[in-house]
Order: C-alpha cells, then sequence, then structure tokens
C-alpha cells in the first residue's frame, strides 16, 4: 500500500479543543480526517469558563466541545469515540491505530491526547469540581475568587508556586502543605513580599463536612474552606508517543518545535500534552499551526473530504 492509498490523510488522536480545532481546520482544508476521541477531555469538567474568548458570559467545558465537534463534522471530519490502544508506523510509512479492535492508516498523525490532573482523595470530587468547590486551572478561572478565602492543596514545590500566583487575586490564601516544607530563599523572600504566611503544620486529610470542604492537620486542627486549590500536578497522556520512540521532556510532555512537529517525522502534537501553558486558547492556536503544516507537507494531492451543507 503507498502513502496515497491511505484510509485518511491524517488521524487525530484526542477530541478535547485541540484536537477538535484541528479537525476543523483539516476538514476545511479538504484533507480526509479522522478523530478517535476517549471521551476524557479535560475540558469537560469546567462547570462554566468566563476566559473562553468572545463568550464573555461563560460557557461550560461540555457545551464548548460539543460546538467544537458539530462544527468540525459540518465539513465533513470523522469524529467517533474510542480508545487508540496502538499507534505504529508501518514500512511503507503510513502510520496504523488500532482502536477498539480495528486499523486505521493515516499519512500524518495528530497526538491531542491531553493530560491527567492529580486530584485530592476526597469523596465527592466530580461535585466538588462541578460546584466550584474544587478549582483546577487558577489562570482560567483566577478571577472568580477575587477577595475569597482560598486553600492550596498539594505538595510544597507545588502550592507555594501557586500561592503567588493566587496571591494576585485575594489576600486570604491558606497553603496546605502535604509534606514539610521546603522554600528556597528566593521563593520565601518572594512570598512574605507578597503577604503570603508559610504553613506551620502539614496537612494530613481532607473531608466534606455537609457544607465546606475541611482539611484536618497533623496538629489535630480542623480548618474549612470555600474554594480549594489542588496543587499537585498532572500526567501527561504521552504513551502512544513513546511507543512509537518519542522521548519526552522532564515533565513527561511532548515536546514540539515551532511548527508542532514531534521528532518524530508524520507526528505532530498538539494541547496539554505539550510542553506549553494548559490554555483552551493555547490548544486551539496549536491546532491552527500544526494543520497547515500538515496541509502544506502532504503534496502527493488533495483527497476529496466528505460534503457538508452550508448554511
Amino acid at each position: 500500500m503507498s502513502q496515497s492509498e491511505a484510509d485518511f490523510d491524517c488521524l487525530i488522536v484526542g477530541g478535547g479543543p485541540a484536537g477538535l480545532t484541528a479537525a476543523i481546520y483539516l476538514a476545511r482544508f479538504r484533507r480526509s480526517t479522522r478523530l478517535i476521541d476517549a471521551g476524557s477531555s479535560r475540558a469537560a469538567l469546567i462547570p462554566k469558563s468566563h476566559n473562553f474568548p468572545g463568550i464573555p458570559d461563560g460557557i461550560s467545558g461540555v457545551d464548548i466541545l460539543a460546538r467544537l465537534k458539530a462544527h468540525a463534522e459540518r465539513y465533513g471530519a470523522h469524529v467517533e469515540n474510542g480508545v487508540v490502544s496502538r499507534l505504529s508506523c508501518r514500512d511503507d510509512g503510513l502510520f496504523e491505530a488500532t482502536a477498539e479492535g480495528r486499523s486505521v492508516t493515516a499519512r500524518r498523525v495528530i497526538l491531542a491526547t491531553g493530560v491527567v490532573d492529580n486530584t485530592p482523595d476526597i469523596d465527592g470530587l466530580a461535585e466538588h469540581i462541578r460546584t466550584g468547590r474544587i478549582r483546577l486551572c487558577p489562570v482560567c478561572d483566577g478571577f472568580e475568587v477575587t477577595d475569597k478565602p482560598v486553600a492550596i492543596y498539594g505538595t510544597a514545590e507545588h502550592v507555594l508556586r501557586k500561592a503567588l500566583f493566587l496571591r494576585g487575586y485575594t489576600s486570604d490564601l491558606t497553603l496546605l502543605c502535604t509534606d514539610d516544607v521546603s522554600c528556597p530563599a528566593e521563593l520565601a523572600t518572594a512570598l512574605s513580599r507578597a503577604g503570603v504566611d508559610l504553613p506551620t503544620h502539614c496537612v494530613q486529610s481532607l473531608h466534606w463536612n455537609g457544607e465546606s470542604i475541611t482539611a484536618r492537620l497533623k496538629s489535630g486542627a480542623e480548618k474549612p474552606f470555600a474554594v480549594l486549590y489542588p496543587a499537585m500536578g498532572s500526567q501527561p497522556r504521552s504513551g502512544l508517543y513513546t511507543e512509537l520512540g518519542g522521548s519526552l521532556t522532564t515533565d513527561g510532555c511532548i515536546d514540539t518545535d515551532e511548527h508542532q512537529r514531534t521528532p518524530i517525522p508524520g507526528i505532530w502534537a498538539i494541547g496539554d500534552v505539550v510542553d506549553a501553558l494548559d490554555q483552551m486558547a493555547v490548544a486551539i492556536g496549536h491546532a491552527a499551526i500544526a494543520t497547515t503544516d500538515i496541509h502544506n507537507s502532504l503534496n502527493n494531492g488533495i483527497k476529496p473530504a466528505a460534503r457538508f451543507t452550508s448554511r
């Protein structure tokens, strides 16, 4: 089989804002495109985003994904649910992916597989995120906690740096470190200047008392909070890339160049799985850059995409 006989010009793995935007662009470039999505986009956790450009009244993550999917399908992109369990590069230069027991071939691949947030051990986590009691992204929604009492929970390494960022929104910060605080002198000085007190006791556990999230300290004291930000890092979904032989950054992300190309020819990576600011606007920008580069690289003629109806 030659490259011109691939099932699709491009396979996109991951259906978050990055992957779906890539599908829109490729479909409008008249490239045959299949997107396979495991249904676990981090964006789906967003109760209501107020920093998505052009929607000042806010929009839920689920609605953003639904709109992007409808947009991609309108122009002929194939979007399907499934888990890509295997991705390989064949001797003829095509990429072959296995999902739900079926195989598909493509000339190019975009990995938009995202990350998984490390979250605290507390009953009702999903409901706490839905109601905004637990918030995962201060860049996204720090504005919404302006002047409110906020707790930051996690290892000292992550908590102390997140505290400096959140201090721009509120002075009522409590740092809940799960390990002994070891603060570099330069960071300690910056926190002191910002009026952020270092914790004196580590936190033992979190629980929901029916009205608020409560931290139980190792000293035995308990403190309730209206809003808690985990500062526990995340795990990039980069397994498919490493199976192809790709290496990762020290944070486990996929490294790319200015065109979102990876060191593996024919593979591009976009969105949160890339070592960049984990924001939907960034992911959308990655998609525009990568798909334009892919379109330009496919110089063997355009394979017509499915028809669509203009509205």
